[in-house]
């Protein structure tokens, strides 16, 4: 079973899981370039075999800045997942981080250094854990041990 997650945000990555084991990680392209967010998915999906696809379910306030850029980026991989018609799932960060984490720190970057270090135990020492793949890499975390239950 392929199973592929990801962070959509502009600092994102997707990774790539396949019978519970993580194969790889993309980061996502730096140049905004939908046509490389598309090329991602479409190396990482296996058309003979069933491939289940979790994004994180983002979203900002009104107002806020950069609100606009990072719900285009969020609707474009919904746009590039159902152009290979897959249904993906969508999962807040409330979510994974519950089961993911023990003692989550409300500070934002203690909190992402926190997710970074277990996701870097949880991969083990042949990947590269960094701050922009670590929440895809927990959020397949996440899926494996609800999967297991």
């Amino acid at each position: 079973m392929r199973v592929i997650t990801i962070d959509p945000g502009w600092n994102g990555a997707c990774a790539l899981f396949i019978n519970d084991k993580l194969e790889y990680t993309k980061r996502c392209p730096t140049d905004r370039s939908i046509h490389k967010m598309s090329q991602i998915i479409h190396e990482m999906i296996d058309k003979d075999k069933r491939t289940q696809i979790f994004i994180e379910k983002v979203w900002s306030r009104p107002y806020e800045r950069g609100a606009f850029s990072f719900g285009t980026n969020f609707g474009a991989w919904l746009g590039i997942i159902a152009s290979h018609n897959i249904v993906e799932l969508q999962i807040t960060p409330r979510v994974w981080q519950k089961v993911v984490g023990i003692r989550i720190p409300k500070d934002y970057k203690k909190r992402k250094d926190y997710f970074k270090r277990r996701a870097q135990r949880w991969a083990g020492k042949k990947h590269k854990v960094t701050l922009a793949n670590a929440d895809a890499i927990c959020l397949g975390m996440y899926v494996i041990e609800r999967d297991k239950t």
